[in-house]
Parts: C-alpha cells; sequence; structure tokens
C-alpha cells in the first residue's frame, strides 16, 4: 500500500520538472520480518524535440523495519534512470529504459558477517501499437543484472512481456 505526490513545473515549451515522494508500506505475512515502510523522493528533468523525449531522474530513498529485528531487509537506496521514446507516427511509440541503483541493506544477514550491497542494472525496450481509439497492443523485453557483495544474490534476468493496455474515460 502506498501514496504518491508528484509536482510538475513546465521550464518552456520543450522542457518539464518533475519531483515526485513516494511512501509505501510492505507486509509479508509469511515472513513478518521483512515488513518495512519505505520512502523515496524524486527528481526528473524531461525534454521534448518533435517525435522524441528524453527524461533523466534521479532517486533516493529509505526503508523503515517495523520489527529491529528484520532491519537486514531494509535497504538504503539511490538511483539513476534515463528513459527516452520516439513516436514513429500516431499508431507506434517505441521506448528505451536504462536504469541504475545501489540498495544498501541495513545489517547484515544473521549467516553473513557483512552488510549486503546490491548494484542493479537493467534495460528495457517497448514498443506500443495503438489499435483503436481506446486499445494499445505492448511489447517490451528486458534484461535485468544484479551483482551484490553476497554472490548467492547475483542474478541475470531476461523478460519478455506482451499485452493490451485499455483506456477509458
Amino acid at each position: 500500500m502506498g501514496i504518491d505526490a508528484i509536482l510538475k513545473k513546465q521550464l518552456n515549451q520543450q522542457t518539464l520538472l518533475n519531483t515526485s515522494i513516494s511512501l509505501e508500506n510492505y507486509h509479508n505475512n509469511k515472513k513478518p520480518l521483512t515488513d518495512r515502510n519505505r520512502g523515496l523522493l524524486g527528481i526528473t528533468l524531461g525534454k521534448t524535440n518533435g517525435r522524441n523525449q528524453y527524461l533523466l531522474g534521479f532517486h533516493l530513498g529509505k526503508e523503515f523495519p517495523e520489527h529491529k529485528a528484520g532491519k537486514q531487509f531494509s535497504r538504503n537506496i539511490l538511483g539513476l534512470a534515463f528513459k527516452t521514446s520516439h513516436e514513429w507516427n500516431a499508431k507506434n511509440t517505441s521506448f528505451l529504459n536504462l536504469n541504475y541503483n545501489i540498495y544498501k541493506h541495513q545489517a547484515a544477514y544473521p549467516v553473513f558477517p557483512d552488510k549486503r550491497k546490491d548494484n542493479r542494472y537493467s534495460i528495457r525496450l517497448t514498443h506500443e501499437f495503438q489499435t483503436s481509439d481506446k486499445a494499445i497492443l505492448v511489447f517490451s523485453a528486458s534484461h535485468i543484472a544484479n551483482e551484490s557483495n553476497l554472490n548467492l544474490y547475483d542474478v541475470n534476468r531476461n523478460e519478455i512481456k506482451m499485452g493490451i493496455r485499455y483506456e477509458w474515460d
């Protein structure tokens, strides 16, 4: 469960500045030590140039464990994102998202002497095809790489998704 607040400021005809705050609550009935609250602050600068849009974002976050014994599941977060899109025509738009996040866990797991630190990289390529005034086909391919000081958490994952988005008034 969470709440978001976003403030947008149009700096000029082509440039937009977004600031955001997110407050989220995570509950896991099977693993209550992982219950935590998260706060995120973000700032994004966007630029439009014809049919292209470019966004550069930065976010900073902190998680607060609900149980002191679960502090190893709570993280400090620092992230950077770049997103771009190109509108090919009225029905076709492509997107590229690049993300980098640093997650520093606030305490060590009982079985490891060091606090966990992860560097997570992701890339996503998406294409949207508008089939009608309200329906859009979405195709997406992504890769996520997580490098951790605890090798157990090193991950390379690929995803391919296809879906339909329907918009209504």
